[in-house]
């Protein structure tokens, strides 16, 4: 469908371009000159209506890569099924492999945005995505099912398993999943731009509205005289 609407807007400019350079080639002497200049406006006004057509066409392509890729980041997470015992993804490889290949679906529809304000849109919601990943898996805590290697294999089916033994979870899944929940690097990171408190701010938490707040930036600060 898109292949055919492209190739019907490519005919409609080259009419155009062709009846431009007929336009061209008329002998001066005689030209009617309100049949010519009607004839340009037509062909301005036809020249606009395309471009229109076109940048409506663009945006609402790139407006399905959108939908598409936030419904893949979803169903990626949706994807870890929870062990209510533990509350904790189950230990799974079909579990992990299917989640990972969501994910990389969904960055793979993510890169076909093509509007900017989509673009702004879908990083924001991958950082949404990338913060649930990580508090629901947070490899980084001694305390969660991940941070112990047997919950990724079964003792003795490392290498060879079989139906009565668990599958040991594929490690591109992940690797897939992992990288996603790290820090993008290239990403603009707002906070940096924000001012510490100022002393107004510090006196009137402390006598107003928020003095356990304005407790600890004392402590901040005379911590921060001594370094």
């Amino acid at each position: 469908m898109e292949n055919k609407q492209t190739s019907i807007l490519e005919s409609i400019e080259l009419l155009l371009a062709k009846i431009t350079d007929q336009v061209t080639l008329l002998n001066n002497s005689n030209i009617d000159w309100i049949g010519l200049c009607t004839l340009f406006a037509i062909v301005i006004g036809l020249g606009v209506a395309i471009k229109k057509f076109k940048a409506e066409f663009e945006w609402r392509k790139s407006e399905v890569y959108l939908e598409q890729a936030k419904e893949l980041y979803q169903l990626a997470y949706n994807a870890l099924i929870i062990d209510e015992s533990t509350n904790y993804p189950v230990n799974n490889r079909r579990v992990w492999l299917t989640s990972a290949r969501r994910l990389l679906a969904a960055e793979a529809m993510s890169k076909k945005i093509t509007e900017e304000s989509h673009k702004i849109s879908i990083d924001e919601y991958i950082e949404y995505w990338r913060v649930q990943f990580s508090d629901l898996l947070s490899f980084d805590s001694n305390d969660r099912p991940a941070s112990n290697k047997e919950y990724f294999y079964e003792k003795g089916a490392l290498y060879h398993w079989s139906d009565s033994s668990r599958a040991p979870i594929h490690e591109s899944s992940i690797a897939v999943i992992y990288r996603f929940m790290k820090w993008n690097e290239d990403r603009e990171n707002y906070l940096k731009n924000v001012d510490d408190f100022n002393e107004d701010e510090i006196h009137r938490m402390e006598i107003f509205d928020a003095r356990g707040v304005g407790a600890y930036i004392r402590e901040i600060r005379k911590r921060d005289e001594k370094e």
